[in-house]
């Protein structure tokens, strides 16, 4: 792919199964995140994302929340949650900020911070199927007119997987970034939200209308005044429809 021809936008399904590895406390937690390869990292620290796909606040993640929820150790769990959250551009990284919030906790306590009968935790794996979607975009431009258009797994390969796998200089966020630093920005501004990624496509969806209205009005200046009356009729009825609660439909 290079930066100055097409890229090709893709969705992902993931087959998700048990690596026969399970936690009983935070000591066996700290042992199987030592140990676990970037695609079961992923699976355990990102992927809720997707499962978790709409909300307006960011979804925990599966070690946090088993922390929080099975061993009740709020405190961990809550400093777990910030660090994968800070971190979790890739596996190196969220893997040594988890490891640096359970190896904080003193060896015996980790051990004494268990779960009860039935709740240790299973590690899961997930292998990727990426799957093209037959929508190649050219320019900065055509994504903002093609990503509207596909699913949430296309956003969520693009804007979070992709990344995590995949060589920096060959992600869409790079070929988008050689052509429009701000709508590259954009993108990952939202990503570091840590928000579910239906909440991240609905904000970055309006944004990217509101970039489409006010290029269609810079475009219409130079058009006879019927034109650019009937452009400025258009933007402005988008508008009121929106604040009124009736938007345009998004696909």
């Amino acid at each position: 792919m290079s930066v100055n021809g097409p890229f090709e936008l893709c969705t992902v399904a993931h087959l998700v199964r048990p690596l026969g590895v399970t936690a009983h406390d935070l000591q066996g937690l700290r042992d199987a995140v030592a140990d676990l390869s970037p695609s079961a990292l992923f699976q355990h620290t990102v992927q809720h994302r997707l499962r978790h796909q709409v909300g307006d606040e960011p979804p925990r993640d599966d070690l946090s929340a088993w922390v929080a929820g099975v061993v009740q150790d709020l405190e961990t769990a809550e400093r777990l949650g910030f660090a994968i959250a800070e971190n979790s551009a890739s596996p190196e990284g969220v893997r040594a900020a988890v490891l640096g919030v359970l190896d904080a906790v003193p060896e015996r306590a980790r051990r004494n911070r268990d779960a009860p009968e039935g709740g240790d935790f299973t590690l899961l794996e997930a292998d990727t199927v990426v799957l093209p979607t037959g929508h190649e975009v050219r320019d900065a431009a055509a994504v903002l007119e093609a990503l509207p258009k596909t699913d949430v797994g296309v956003w969520f390969y693009h804007l979070l997987e992709e990344p995590w796998f995949g060589e920096p200089e060959h992600t869409l966020l790079s070929w988008v970034e050689s052509q429009d630093e701000k709508l590259a920005h954009a993108f990952r501004a939202e990503v570091a939200t840590g928000l579910p990624i239906e909440t991240i496509r609905r904000r970055l969806m309006t944004k990217m209308r509101r970039r489409m209205l006010g290029r269609r009005v810079i475009e219409a200046s130079g058009h006879p005044p019927d034109v650019r009356r009937e452009t400025g009729r258009e933007v402005v009825g988008r508008l009121i429809r929106r604040r009124r609660g009736g938007g345009e439909n998004p696909s």
